[in-house]
């Protein structure tokens, strides 16, 4: 699915960078990048990458990456603690992981006791940074091997909240992860190219599950690492968002700024929430 999304819609936009929107070729060359990096700091098929990422346009290059390798994601909420990711990252023994700038120390706090933790990334941090690890367009290093990925290999650990202990590392297979982003196509009203996607709920989680089912349609997204009302009600008019993943607290919130103000908003057609 993942290639197939690269190929089939190599011109058009896939998410919004920095400076600009990128396209899947852009996307797919990004992805790409990341494998080699990885490849290079020794992570293997079936090794485990933390992500401890607010929404970025580097969310959804990694997942796409980690798919395309056969290396499991296990994306997580950027506002854990810091020893909080420390023990999921102990937990899953993963060789990699990929955070924000303030898991930096407490993560390299507790690496003598993540024997198996050997890449450290971050924005202008860790032993690779995560501009180092994503790269640049005048290093697109061709195709990837095929990993030979089958169904039954684990794609993602999904922590749960640790409400009535530590969290637990619920695993989903590539062929559990399919039938996740079939039952979005059922659920959400057909996407192809020219939908874009808001990303505001987190994309470690729920949006980027919904976010999968997007981009493997051809979708663009649009992600936002913090949620203010008004900007996301003028980033919907700005861009033509046409799906909205949310939580209800955040609906209750937008339908009160609303209220006082007047926002272009026809383009919004589907809101999972």
């Amino acid at each position: 699915l993942t290639r197939r999304a690269h190929e089939r819609y190599s011109p058009h936009p896939a998410v919004l960078g920095d400076t600009g929107w990128l396209t899947f070729h852009d996307l797919a060359a990004a992805a790409r990048r990341i494998v080699r990096a990885l490849d290079r700091a020794g992570a293997r098929r079936g090794d485990r990458v933390v992500i401890a990422l607010g929404n970025r346009p580097e969310s959804l290059m990694l997942d796409h990456a980690l798919f395309r390798a056969g290396l499991v994601r296990v994306a997580v909420s950027e506002r854990l603690h810091g020893y909080e990711v420390s023990d999921i990252t102990s937990d899953c023994s993963a060789a990699a992981a990929v955070v924000e700038p303030h898991h930096v120390a407490p993560l390299t706090k507790a690496r003598p006791s993540l024997p198996s933790l050997r890449t450290l990334i971050a924005p202008d941090a860790g032993d690779i940074t995560l501009a180092e690890l994503v790269g640049s367009d005048d290093d697109d290093p061709g195709d990837i091997p095929d990993p030979g990925v089958t169904p039954d290999d684990v794609a993602a650990l999904m922590y749960t909240s640790g409400t009535t202990g530590r969290p637990k590392g619920a695993i989903v297979t590539h062929r559990g992860w399919v039938a996740m982003v079939r039952a979005f196509w059922a659920a959400l009203p057909p996407m192809q190219p020219g939908d874009v996607v808001l990303h505001v709920a987190p994309m470690s989680h729920f949006g980027g599950s919904a976010g999968s089912a997007a981009t493997f349609r051809g979708a663009a997204a649009l992600p936002v690492a913090k949620f203010e009302p008004e900007r996301i009600l003028r980033l919907v008019e700005q861009h033509r968002v046409t799906v909205l993943p949310l939580v209800p607290t955040m609906m209750k919130e937008l339908t009160a700024a609303g209220e006082h103000a007047s926002y272009h908003l026809s383009s919004l057609r589907a809101i999972p929430y």
